[in-house]
């Protein structure tokens, strides 16, 4: 792994500073996490911080980290130094770039990942700490193949696969697998996969998240007009994460490879998070399954009387002088119930299912969760459920709105390969706009991050 420094912002002594820009930063090879912190000498909190952030920067400039600090409306005037070195310094004597970044209370520190997440808004050197490691865990790790080659390719499956290691290594975004190891263990990740269907190249529902152990598969197709293809797949999901094409031509190899190398990366890379365009409080976004038409279902009649108004007419209402208990469970009978005891063990065990951090993926003790829901499931099929996943308030809005999407999508189809239909399920994510707990403490963050489950009564369908 070559090495890189963590970017905190990348200062460009000709240009202000409010010319800086994240995308800029991202995009130099080498550099996976960009870090940006303002300080100011009277910030007594900033100072205090200083250890904390040189520690930092120590620990991981090696593995991508760039720091960039901007010293902002220092009395003296000027740049002052904040007794170490980081790899920027951005002059802020008016505070003009502390007030585009909303940082006018210090302290105040972002981070970005190579793929344009904005992973820490306005946080502290804790936060940035904290969001690194959990990166760092999950750091995309690749595994470069070639397929057999059609004759007359005019090179050999080992150079082609030489050269696509070499251009993403100086690239330097992904871990390139290289030991046999390293290989078996990805082996085995495969074949853990729920769907393992790499031959089908479904495209993944997640988007474009990196799983953390991925495959890319170089292959040149046959014909007169021939292309080399990049296809990047989860090795957990089995699925197209994004491909590439570009025209083949064996007299100028290391030039079509470094092509398709850098369209593969524009592809898997969103436009850097920035402070001022996230969302206070988007509204959630259901996911719904347009493929499939939904069941036939018998709607309450409309016409003839209702004595107990529970929206069941009384010429199907099993109980007309008591009102349906309105739970997602028998509510066409029109009679008052409660809910087995397995469905409410399905709603109240919801709350186990865990997510690798930062990501959508699944934690393996969550599959023996949803095992057990899936049962349930099956065993009163008449039951609809929506899922619903949350997070806590740490990071970018649009992040967290776009992440507790992927997960209730995840969880969607997870249950959906367990043979249960999707028109049972919704789902949908609310990033960090319904807490259950304050966002201050970290008992508070833990309780807010959860996924929920509610039944869909009969009666609510429109």
């Amino acid at each position: 792994m070559r090495a890189a420094a963590l970017v905190l912002l990348l200062a460009l002594p000709a240009l202000p500073a409010l010319a800086f820009d994240p995308e800029q930063a991202l995009a130099v090879p080498g550099v996976r996490l960009v870090a940006l912190e303002f300080y100011a000498t009277w910030c007594h909190p900033c100072m205090d911080a200083v250890p904390k952030w040189k520690a930092l920067h120590e620990k991981y400039k090696r593995e991508g980290l760039r720091l960039v600090v901007v010293a902002t409306q220092d009395p003296k005037g000027g740049c002052t130094n904040p007794g170490w070195n980081p790899d920027d310094i951005i002059c802020d004597d008016d505070g003009a770039l502390a007030a585009r970044f909303g940082a006018q209370s210090l302290p105040a520190a972002f981070l970005w990942s190579w793929q344009g997440p904005l992973l820490v808004n306005k946080g502290h050197v804790e936060d940035v700490e904290r969001a690194i490691d959990a990166w760092m865990r999950e750091t995309p790790r690749v595994e470069v193949s070639v397929a057999d080659l059609p004759s007359g390719s005019g090179i050999t499956k080992a150079a082609l696969e030489g050269l696509v290691r070499g251009r993403l290594q100086d690239q330097d975004k992904l871990i390139v697998i290289a030991t046999e190891a390293e290989r078996k263990k990805l082996d085995a990740i495969k074949a853990r996969s729920l769907e393992n269907r790499y031959d089908a190249k479904l495209a993944c529902e997640i988007g474009l998240d990196l799983s953390a152990n991925s495959l890319l598969e170089a292959f040149i197709s046959p014909g007169p007009n021939r292309r080399l293809s990049l296809a990047l797949l989860s090795a957990e999901r089995g699925c197209l994460v994004a491909n590439a094409f570009v025209d083949w031509n064996a007299e100028k190899s290391n030039v079509a490879v470094a092509a398709a190398v850098a369209e593969l990366m524009r592809k898997i890379r969103r436009p850097a998070e920035l402070p001022w365009a996230t969302k206070a409080a988007p509204a959630p976004v259901t996911v719904s399954a347009p493929r499939e038409a939904p069941p036939p279902v018998k709607a309450p009649v409309s016409s003839g009387t209702d004595r107990d108004g529970d929206g069941v007419s009384d010429a199907t209402d099993k109980c007309p002088d008591q009102p349906e208990t309105k739970n997602g469970f028998a509510d066409e009978d029109g009679c008052p119930d409660a809910l087995p005891n397995a469905v409410v063990a399905v709603l109240r065990d919801a709350r186990e299912i865990k997510f690798q951090t930062a990501k959508p993926a699944l934690l393996p003790a969550s599959s023996r969760t949803l095992d057990r829901i899936a049962k349930v499931l099956a065993e009163f099929s008449d039951l609809r459920v929506r899922i619903e996943v949350h997070s806590d308030s740490a990071g970018a809005e649009e992040y967290n709105q776009r992440l507790t999407e992927q997960r209730a999508d995840t969880v969607r189809a997870y249950l959906i390969g367990k043979q249960i239909a999707g028109t049972r399920l919704e789902s949908a994510g609310y990033g960090s706009a319904k807490p259950i707990a304050p966002n201050t403490t970290a008992s508070g963050r833990d309780a807010n991050r959860r996924v929920e489950m509610h039944l869909i009564s009969t009666l609510d369908r429109p």
